[in-house]
């Protein structure tokens, strides 16, 4: 199977890499967002393939906070946020790029992407990918914390509860990984509630997907607000049918 069939079957209404930092960048300027009153930041898996992806962002955007760890889990916390929010202009708002990631090899395979230098193709996300090993070997699977491994520790313990259900999905890796999405997205609001930035806060969520190397990656959007909409604390302001109109 080619990888656009796999990518067409599984993520139907996914965003070329290219195009989503266009219609972002379009979008946010009507609303007067701009580098210079913008800090942005992800929280994406920290794998080299997703690299290019986050610095096309930063390409407009500029200096970039990097909140993140395996899988895309926000594993630099409150602590990690509030230096994030803490460098931000004066009267300034954030933008915050989350999500996990999976890969679709040349022939389609899901979970498997092909790295430059390398003959055989690797996994992406590995982190999911190793836990799902785990799990299959172990059905009744518990994460167990190691110092020696710490986020790959909060990356497994945020989707345990649903290992059974992600087991018996038709496509458990996808499972896994939009379950690995709502994990990320729970912890980043949790954050943010916590935090005491009043500022606005765009985010923008989904699964990032790694295609092979001559192509560009995807974007399956699954969020996109303005907390704290101009400056209405607590209001939001949902844009995702903008983003995907492309107005």
């Amino acid at each position: 199977m080619n990888w656009k069939n796999t990518l067409r079957d599984h993520f139907p209404e996914a965003l070329a890499w290219p195009e989503l930092v266009e219609r972002c960048t379009n979008h946010l300027n009507k609303l007067d967002f701009t580098p210079e009153n913008t800090l942005y930041g992800n929280v994406v898996c920290r794998d080299e393939i997703n690299q290019a992806d986050v610095k096309a962002f930063g390409d407009y955007w500029g200096h970039n906070f990097d909140l993140t760890g395996l899988a895309g889990f926000p594993s630099a916390g409150l602590t990690g946020f509030t230096a994030y929010h803490h460098h931000v202009p004066d009267d300034g708002n954030l933008l915050v790029l989350y999500g996990p990631h999976i890969g679709i090899s040349q022939d389609g395979e899901l979970g498997k992407i092909e790295r430059e230098g390398i003959a055989s193709s690797s996994s992406a996300c590995g982190a999911l990918v190793g836990l799902l090993a785990k799990a299959h070997k172990a059905p009744d699977y518990k994460p167990e914390y190691t110092s020696i491994d710490p986020e790959q520790y909060l990356v497994e313990q945020s989707v345990a509860p649903h290992l059974t259900a992600i087991l018996n999905a038709k496509t458990p890796l996808k499972e896994l990984t939009l379950k690995m999405y709502d994990a990320i997205e729970s912890q980043l609001t949790q954050i943010i509630d916590i935090s005491d930035f009043n500022g606005q806060i765009i985010m923008l969520g989904g699964v990032m997907i790694n295609t092979p190397l001559a192509e560009a990656d995807y974007f399956q959007l699954r969020h996109a607000s303005i907390r704290n909409f101009q400056g209405r604390i607590g209001e939001t302001y949902d844009w995702r049918e903008e983003l995907k109109r492309g107005r």
